[in-house]
C-alpha cells in the first residue's frame, strides 16, 4: 500500500521542507508510535496531521493507513531553527491532511501510480486554497490561472500585477474610496487574466492594480495603488512596494502579486505568506527571520535589516549583511577595511556612517548592498563597510565559538557568511530567493 511505501514518506518529507525549515529529521519506529499512542497524544486524539512537541522543538507529521482511518502507518519527526508559531502549523496540518486524502484516493502504489503523480502536482496548491477563508474550488481555478499568467508578455514585458479579491466589494471599495474605479462590466476571471490584453497594458505592480469578487471571480474594478508613506512601519511584507496593501488585507480578502522575476506571491490577512518560485509553492513566515534579528539589534533595527534582506531577495539580489559583535572586530571580518587603497575605496567611504535607519539613506545602502562583497552595519545601523570582502577567522576566533576548523560552502557567499559569524551575525540573501541567518558559526535561522 503507499501509504507504508518507502517513497511516500520521502514524498511528505520533501514537501514539508518548502514549509518548515530543518535539517535534522527522523521516522519514528513502530514501538516510539506505538508509544506516543499509549501517551493518547494529542496528535492522534484529535486525529491530527501535525503536532509540535514544545518538550523536544519538534515537529510531528503522521501518515495514516488507507484501511484504517485512525491508525498511523508512520509519523515523521523533525527538529526546528525556531519554534513554530500558529500560522506555521495550522498551513502545515491544511497540507498533511491534503496528502493523507490523495493517499485515500490512490491508495495503491503500482495501479494508481499515475492518478498519484497527478495529484502530487496540485497538492500544495490545494492546500492553500483549504487554507484560505474562500470556497476552496473556485481559490484552486484561481491559484491555477494565476500560475499560468507568468507565461504571459505584453510588448515584450512580463504580466505584472496586484490582485485583491474580497468576498464583498464594499469591503475594498469602501476602504480604499477615491483609489479605486469600477469596471462599467464585471469580467470573468480567466478571461480577465488571459485574455484581455487591455488589462496587461493598464494594471501595473507599482501603479495600478485590479479588484475581484469572491462568490464569482469576476474582475470589478482597478485601483490606484497609494504611495508609500516613509513614516510606516515598514511592516513585514515580501517587497516595500506592498506595503501600502496590507492595510486593505480584513478578514475576507487575499492579495495575488506577481513579479517581474515570474514569482508569484499570496497574502492572507492572517499575515501568511506563500510563493511559487521556481515551479514550487513555499509557505513563508518572515517573523522568524524578526524575532532571531531581534535578538541580536534592537527592534527597530532588526525591522529596517529584514525589510532590506526582503527588498533585495524579492528583487533577485544575492548580498550579505554582516553586524559584528563589536566595531572593534570590523578589521578583523574585512582584512583591508582600514587600508588606503583598499578595493572599491570610493564606494566604501561614501557610503561609510550612513544610517539604514534614516529614511534618505535606505536606498541608497540598498544600491550599495547589491555591489559584490559585504554591508557591515553596527548595532546602531550605521554602515561600518561595504562592497568589501571577508576574510577567514583566525583559531582564536573559532575556539572561543568552540570550533576547531573552518567550514567550506558550495557557494562562494555561504562561505562568507560563515566566516564574518564567527564574530557576529550574518544575513545571506541568496540570488535565488531564500534568507539564511548564522551566528558564531551556526545557522540559526532561514526563510525561503
Amino acid at each position: 500500500m503507499r501509504a507504508s511505501d518507502k517513497n511516500t514518506k520521502e514524498e511528505l518529507l520533501r514537501s514539508l521542507k518548502y514549509i518548515f525549515s530543518f535539517e535534522e529529521y527522523s521516522f519514528l519506529s513502530e514501538e516510539e508510535i506505538s508509544s506516543l499512542t499509549k501517551d493518547d497524544s494529542s496528535l492522534f486524539r484529535a486525529r491530527k496531521h501535525i503536532e509540535y512537541d514544545e518538550p523536544n522543538n519538534r515537529v510531528l507529521a503522521a501518515i495514516y493507513s488507507t484501511n484504517d482511518s485512525q491508525a498511523i502507518v508512520s509519523v515523521l519527526s523533525f527538529d526546528l531553527y525556531q519554534p513554530p508559531e500558529s500560522n506555521d502549523l495550522d498551513f502545515g496540518n491544511y497540507f498533511c491532511r491534503v496528502f493523507n486524502e490523495d493517499l485515500n484516493t490512490s491508495p495503491n502504489a503500482k495501479s494508481h501510480h499515475e492518478l498519484w503523480q497527478t495529484l502530487r502536482q496540485t497538492q500544495f496548491r490545494r492546500a492553500i486554497a483549504k487554507y484560505s477563508a474562500f470556497s476552496t474550488t473556485p481559490m484552486t481555478n484561481w491559484l491555477q490561472v494565476v500560475e499560468s499568467t507568468t507565461s504571459l508578455r505584453y510588448e515584450g514585458k512580463p504580466f505584472t500585477y496586484c490582485l485583491f479579491m474580497t468576498k464583498q466589494e464594499q469591503w475594498i471599495k469602501g476602504a480604499m474610496e477615491d483609489y479605486f474605479v469600477d469596471f462599467s462590466t464585471p469580467i470573468k476571471f480567466e478571461q480577465g487574466m488571459m485574455s484581455e490584453k487591455w488589462i496587461r497594458a493598464a494594471v501595473d505592480g507599482d501603479r495600478v492594480g485590479l479588484v475581484g469578487l469572491g462568490h464569482s471571480g469576476d474582475l470589478v474594478g482597478i485601483f490606484n495603488i497609494p504611495p508609500l508613506n516613509n513614516s510606516e512601519k515598514w511592516p513585514v511584507a515580501p517587497h516595500i512596494s506592498m506595503v501600502p496593501l496590507q492595510q486593505f488585507l480584513i478578514n475576507g480578502t487575499c492579495l495575488f502579486v506577481a513579479s517581474e522575476q515570474g514569482d508569484i506571491y499570496f497574502l492572507l490577512p492572517n499575515g501568511a505568506i506563500f510563493q511559487k518560485t521556481q515551479g514550487r509553492w513555499h509557505y513563508l513566515n518572515y517573523n522568524h527571520i524578526l524575532n532571531v534579528l531581534s535578538g541580536f539589534v534592537s527592534q527597530e533595527l532588526a525591522v529596517a535589516i529584514l525589510r532590506l534582506a526582503l527588498d533585495l531577495s524579492y528583487e533577485r539580489y544575492g548580498a550579505l549583511i554582516v553586524i559584528p559583535d563589536s566595531q572593534d572586530n570590523v578589521g578583523n571580518i574585512v582584512p583591508d577595511h582600514t587600508q588606503k587603497q583598499k578595493a572599491n575605496r570610493p564606494l566604501r567611504e561614501s557610503i561609510a556612517r550612513l544610517n539604514i535607519l534614516a529614511w534618505p539613506h535606505r536606498q541608497i545602502i540598498m544600491a550599495s548592498a547589491k555591489s559584490d562583497g559585504a554591508l557591515i552595519l553596527s548595532n546602531n545601523g550605521s554602515v561600518l563597510d561595504v562592497a568589501c570582502m571577508i576574510g577567514e577567522p583566525g583559531i582564536s576566533e573559532l575556539n572561543s565559538c568552540g570550533i576547531q576548523h573552518l567550514k567550506r560552502f558550495s557557494g562562494a557567499r555561504s562561505t562568507a557568511a560563515w566566516n564574518a559569524s564567527i564574530q557576529g551575525v550574518s544575513i545571506k540573501v541568496s540570488e535565488d530567493g531564500p534568507i539564511t541567518i548564522y551566528r558564531h558559526g551556526n545557522l540559526v535561522a532561514q526563510v525561503g
